[in-house]
């Protein structure tokens, strides 16, 4: 998944091939029924020899080229390679049709021989890679939802921000051309502002655009699906776009963003697998693809071809609406041309339009052209992208709608191939901010693209004010990113200097990858520690949340943390212990999770060993996920008082599972519960209660057994409080008692259906903490099997100052 190459089904090729195939057969099968005896010889002889060499370059012969992601070869560095690989295709190949002539006979049998064992290990190659690599149900879904072109030319009468994304337009590129073309630059993006000293989040554009829109790499060591899913839940962009107050349209390719964010892109298209625009033509680049792979290094230069060509061939599912958006910079500009842009759409608009920018190979010129690769450079595609965007400013201009637009102009991540040496790691970013005119400025503030997320969400609402609230101190990270067969390796950068020194950067060490040492598993019992000095064994459990390891601990960096623990079959409860050695800014709440059911929650002041018994239910197909929410996480650089800019909270030392006969009392682990005052607790399983109902309560509204208890937190009151409860009863009436922190302020008998009223005293309370004990002596299991002791049939509870009225 994440392929812009291999979006296609089998079925998508089968036919192309299959007549393929049968013409090639009744064409050789034809000549070699006509050729004479010697000329049949020859021609099986180099059939045979061929078919070998095939599969030898494709499996043992050396046959690294990179990557066939645009960027022209350079043939002249494989001058050995030429040499030799030629020799061998020629000495085998004349070595076969030699010995056909000298001993047909013996020369034969070697051939069947040697047309069985390819037959064998070709299918035994298919086999193993169709069992290895089994199509999931996960990954057949995702193939039914990609991103269209529908609404890519609206924007909205109101106020909008757009966001174009120039790939691999590297910021001394964006520099050269303002050196080369002064004018031009700085009349077309008049109001822009160019941060020369940004950091970029990851390379490449796998890692990259996924980086830009949430601000986090796939360091959990899990797929790449599952890392786009996590990813984009908690992104501040996402978070902002759930909300459903704009019009949202993500243009890039469908496997670099979560595509389950229905709520939140509305250019997703369901209902049917991508189909190609032409089978024969996707077949042709396929073959082209494949002949690279396995032909002579000598004619490998013919079959050259930049892989995304695959992707040119995708189509819609049958909808005409429903066409997938396929990076093509002049398609782009003659629509704009032709038929422009509309200001149609009454909501916010947010666009993000990802197009070929800077990258190779360097089809456009600069008066937005298309030229043969070996005639283009990347200076004439930089600016002829640079043009696009203009005419699209002009367009907003037209319409009256720039003054109301931010405009972000990016690159997903540098161009090593401009810049040397490089990283990739300083990036193109411009930004024009809604409502500002000013002449085109360069600065050299210091930008991170780990806070692009958050400066987009900004966006969506105001204005986002860069260089008051968004420049970074201290260290910045950049993570590249490579990719083999199924897998992936991250190697992540750090740097103290300017962006554009790559000398400043330098290995952290880290480097993230779903290898064995990764592995989740874990043996219960056994102590886990995070201090570098203990070989940090907590890490391959770290998911998310994680600062860099220090010696004895390490600190969370988000407000939220999580671990995944592989456990395997689990009956028992379980005890967590968890020790911490540092507590930031002296005070931190903290919320437990165990499979997103809350089974803890603390204040703390210092360092601290904790304990929480685990139910055993919690434990989902081997699996114990444990999240850990720290809302009162510090950040010295947003509160003035350091350069450090992690969110700090909790300083981990050690965290331990074991299996455990204890009960789990939700009563004892949960002890944070705010509460507002006139806020409904709303009962039932589409309620509220579950934040503040700690034990004795179903979600079926039934009291559960003849206690519950409500427990609620950070209660501000200066007089005394009303509690109003509505229910029912079971079985007609019920004996009911209500102490508040342990002192009895009810007790009365309650009948049938009825809303009941009692007076809190304001002394009652207990540093703003409130535990309402609910006790129900005559509760009692009904006759149809449940072995619940039912009472009351709970509908809401309402707490409010005393002296207020009921509504």
């Amino acid at each position: 998944m994440g392929s812009e190459e291999f979006w296609f089904s089998f079925n998508e090729i089968l036919l192309p091939f299959a007549v393929l195939i049968v013409a090639s057969l009744i064409i050789i099968l034809g000549l070699l029924m006509v050729l004479p005896t010697k000329g049949y010889h020859v021609v099986m002889a180099i059939i045979i020899a061929v078919s070998a060499l095939l599969l030898l370059q494709a499996l043992f012969l050396p046959n690294d080229y990179g990557s066939l992601n645009g960027e022209v070869i350079d043939w002249s560095q494989y001058s050995g390679r030429l040499v030799y690989n030629t020799a061998i295709w020629i000495v085998v190949i004349v070595g076969a049709v030699f010995w056909a002539f000298r001993n047909w006979q013996s020369f034969r049998k070697v051939m069947q021989f040697t047309a069985v064992i390819l037959l064998v290990l070709q299918t035994a190659i298919l086999v193993t890679a169709g069992i290895t690599h089994p199509e999931d149900h996960g990954e057949a879904a995702a193939k039914e939802v990609y991103l269209t072109t529908e609404d890519l030319y609206t924007v909205s009468s109101d106020r909008n921000t757009i966001v174009f994304i120039l790939d691999a337009f590297d910021s001394q590129l964006m520099c050269d051309l303002i050196e080369e073309h002064p004018e031009e630059i700085k009349s077309s993006f008049e109001d822009f502002t160019f941060y020369h000293n940004t950091n970029g989040g990851a390379t490449r554009t796998k890692f990259a655009i996924p980086y830009i829109l949430t601000g986090k790499t796939n360091d959990n060591g899990g797929s790449y699906m599952n890392y786009l899913a996590e990813s984009f839940q908690k992104a501040p962009l996402f978070q902002e776009l759930r909300k459903g107050h704009y019009h949202s349209g993500i243009y890039t390719e469908y496997g670099y963003v979560d595509c389950s964010q229905t709520e939140a892109i509305d250019n997703l298209s369901s209902g049917g697998q991508m189909k190609a625009v032409s089978q024969w033509g996707l077949c042709q680049s396929l073959m082209k693809m494949v002949l690279f792979k396995q032909a002579a290094h000598i004619l490998k230069p013919v079959f050259w071809m930049y892989s995304f060509e695959l992707a040119q061939w995708r189509g819609g599912n049958g909808n005409t609406e429903a066409v997938p958006y396929k990076l093509n910079d002049i398609q782009f500009y003659q629509h704009l041309q032709t038929e422009g842009i509309s200001a149609e759409k009454k909501e916010p608009v947010f666009r993000f339009v990802h197009m070929m920018g800077a990258h190779g190979p360097y089809t456009m010129n600069e008066d937005i052209q298309k030229i043969p690769h070996e005639q283009g450079s990347i200076k004439q595609q930089g600016l002829g992208s640079l043009r696009i965007i203009a005419e699209y400013i002009k367009q907003l201009k037209m319409l009256d709608v720039y003054d109301r637009t931010n405009i972000f102009v990016l690159a997903d991540h540098g161009n090593r191939e401009y810049v040397h040496p490089s990283y990739e790691q300083n990036p193109l970013l411009m930004v024009r901010e809604a409502g500002k005119s000013k002449p085109f400025s360069i600065s050299e503030i210091r930008l991170s693209f780990q806070d692009l997320s958050a400066m987009l969400a900004e966006s969506l609402k105001s204005v986002p004010n860069i260089e008051e609230k968004y420049q970074t101190e201290g260290t910045r990270y950049f993570y590249v990113g490579s990719t083999t067969n199924n897998g992936y390796t991250i190697t992540e950068y750090a740097s103290e200097g300017n962006a554009y020194d790559t000398d400043s950067y330098y290995l952290t060490g880290k480097v993230y990858s779903p290898a064995e040492e990764n592995s989740t598993d874990y043996k219960l019992g056994e102590e886990i520690l995070f201090g570098d000095r203990y070989g940090a064994p907590a890490q391959r459990y770290m998911i998310n949340g994680f600062s860099y390891i220090d010696p004895d601990y390490v600190w969370s960096s988000e407000k939220e943390v999580e671990f995944g623990f592989k456990l395997g079959d689990i009956k028992d409860n379980l005890l967590l212990t968890i020790e911490y050695h540092a507590v930031m800014n002296g005070f931190q709440r903290c919320y437990l999770y165990a499979d997103d059911q809350m089974i803890g929650s603390f204040s703390t002041t210092k360092a601290d060993v904790r304990k929480f018994i685990i139910p055993g239910e919690c434990v989902k197909e081997g699996m114990l996920n444990i999240r850990m929410d720290l809302p009162d996480c510090y950040n010295p650089v947003t509160h003035g008082t350091g350069v450090d800019n992690r969110n700090l909270g909790l300083g981990f030392y050690s965290i331990q599972i074991d299996s455990t006969d204890e009960v789990y009392e939700p009563e004892k682990q949960l002890t944070i519960h705010k509460y507002d005052l006139g806020q409904e607790i709303v009962f039932g399983k589409d309620g509220n209660m579950s934040d503040y109902a700690i034990g004795g309560i179903s979600e079926d509204h039934w009291t559960s057994g003849k206690k519950a208890w409500i427990q609620l937190e950070e209660v501000s009151a200066d007089t005394a409080l009303t509690l109003i409860m509505e229910y029912n009863t079971y079985k007609d009436q019920q004996h009911v008692i209500i102490c508040a922190n342990g002192e009895q302020i009810a007790d009365y008998t309650a009948v049938g259906s009825e809303q009941k009223e009692m007076v809190i005293p304001q002394a009652l309370l207990k540093n703003g903490s409130l535990t309402l004990e609910i006790n129900l002596p005559d509760a009692r299991k009904p006759d149809n099997g449940d072995q619940r002791e039912l009472g009351l049939w709970m509908r809401r509870i309402v707490l409010r100052k005393a002296e207020e009225k009921k509504e």
